[in-house]
């Protein structure tokens, strides 16, 4: 298992579907086969960026969150995922680009 971490680690999805070629291991292949273009950890770890998600998870649960949570307030499923999208678009700096192509 560290063999594989390694790989994936240092060389991405392309690393890790090399150290599994030819195992039984069809169904992790499967997951990763789509990902290779996302999965460039060696170089995001040169650059001192995260590779986990804790850092996003922890933004949307502090802005949604706080946002769901005010007195009063009342929520539908499809109207919260409409409100948190527009909160993710607005603290990731593309509010503006985001209306200049809004329909």
């Amino acid at each position: 298992m560290a063999r594989t971490r390694e790989a994936l680690l240092r060389g991405g999805a392309s690393a890790l579907l090399s150290e599994l070629a030819g195992a039984e291991l069809a169904g992790l292949r499967g997951y990763f086969e789509p990902h290779v273009a996302r999965t460039g950890y060696a170089s995001r770890l040169r650059l001192g960026q995260s590779i986990g998600s804790g850092l996003v998870e922890g933004a949307c649960k502090q802005v949604i969150g706080r946002r769901l949570k005010q007195t009063g307030a009342r929520w539908k499923v499809r109207r919260a995922e409409r409100m948190a999208a527009l909160c993710a678009i607005q603290a990731g700096g593309q509010w503006d680009t985001y209306w200049l192509h809004a329909a």
